[in-house]
């Protein structure tokens, strides 16, 4: 992929994919952000620049899943404490 400059900051452009699949490019130095709005406007961005900033690395193959551990029974909790708690009088503050 070319590399871009920030119109406003001079710096490094970082060009990736947002969340729905759409390029995204920001700037550290200034922090502007340029969002491509339309599936029409990334593919004519992917043309001109190229489609490295989608991440498409060869996903990694998954490990083996290990044994599950039994759990332990959970302790009984006691509910006569909390009931035995009078209500408190008053508003939020206790006034």
């Amino acid at each position: 992929m070319k590399s871009r400059t920030c119109p406003v900051g001079d710096g490094p452009m970082r060009v990736k994919a947002a969340k729905n699949g759409k390029p995204f490019a920001d700037c550290k130095s200034c922090t502007l952000q340029i969002l491509v709005r339309t599936h029409e406007g990334a593919d004519r961005f992917s043309a001109r620049y190229g489609t490295a900033w989608k991440g498409e690395a060869p996903a990694p193959t998954p490990k083996p899943a290990a044994p599950a551990a039994k759990k332990a029974p959970a302790p009984a909790v006691k509910k006569a404490a909390a009931a035995a708690t009078p209500p408190k009088k008053g508003g939020l503050f206790g006034f």
